[in-house]
C-alpha cells in the first residue's frame, strides 16, 4: 500500500482495528476524531512529521505502534495520557524536545522509546504507571538522573537505559524492584557504585 493516511483511518466509528504495518504510506498521519479504534498499527513505514493532537481524541485505543516511520517533533500529550493505552512503541523515528511530563495512561503496560533523539530527562510520571512491564529508553538521546519514582514499577520486567547521557547512579529502588529480570544500562552515563 502506497499513499498517505487515509482521514476516515482515524474519524470512522466502526473500524477498531487497523493493521497497516510493513506497507509504503508515506506522509503525516491525519488528526482524529472520535473514532472507536483500539488497535493501530502503522510500523515500518513511510510516515513523516510530527503526531497530531487530536489522537487524544482516540478514547478506546490499546495500541498504537508507529515505530520505523520517519516521525518528528514532540509527542503529544494527550497521546501518553489515554486511559486505555496499554502498548505504545514511538521507537525508531526523529522524536525530539523532550518527553511530556505527565501523568502517563494507568493502563500502559510498554512503552517503547528508543533510537530517537527525544532530549532531556526521563519524566517521574512514568512511576505512576502501575502496570508497565517494559521501559525501553536505549539511544533515546536522554540525560538527567533516573527518577526514584521508578522504583514503584513493582511489575517492570524490562528496563532499557543503554547509550544515554544519564548522570548519577541506579536508585537502590529500581534496583530491587521484584519483576525485574532484564537491566541494560550500557554506555548510559551513569556513575557510582551499584546499588
Amino acid at each position: 500500500l502506497t499513499g498517505p493516511v487515509p482521514p476516515w483511518l482515524l474519524r470512522g466509528d466502526h473500524l477498531w482495528k487497523a493493521y497497516l504495518h510493513a506497507n509504503a504510506l508515506s506522509g503525516p498521519l491525519p488528526e482524529a476524531y472520535g473514532a472507536n479504534l483500539e488497535w493501530l498499527s502503522l510500523y515500518s513505514n513511510a510516515l513523516t512529521g510530527p503526531l497530531p493532537e487530536s489522537l487524544g481524541e482516540l478514547q478506546h485505543l490499546r495500541t498504537f505502534a508507529v515505530y520505523e516511520n520517519k516521525l518528528d517533533g514532540t509527542v503529544p500529550a494527550s497521546l501518553v495520557n489515554l486511559s486505555r493505552l496499554e502498548y505504545l512503541g514511538l521507537n525508531a523515528n526523529g522524536f525530539a524536545g523532550g518527553l511530556p511530563g505527565g501523568p502517563y495512561g494507568p493502563m500502559l503496560r510498554a512503552l517503547w522509546l528508543q533510537d530517537n533523539d527525544f532530549g532531556g530527562a526521563l519524566p517521574p510520571a512514568i512511576g505512576s504507571c502501575p502496570l508497565l512491564e517494559i521501559l525501553d529508553a536505549r539511544n533515546g538521546g536522554f540525560d538527567g538522573p533516573i527518577p526514584e519514582a521508578y522504583g514503584r514499577l513493582e511489575l517492570l520486567r524490562d528496563l532499557f537505559l543503554d547509550n544515554n547521557a544519564f548522570s548519577g547512579t541506579i536508585p537502590d529502588a529500581v534496583a530491587q524492584l521484584p519483576a525485574l529480570v532484564m537491566l541494560h544500562a550500557a554506555n548510559a552515563g551513569l556513575a557510582g557504585p551499584l546499588p
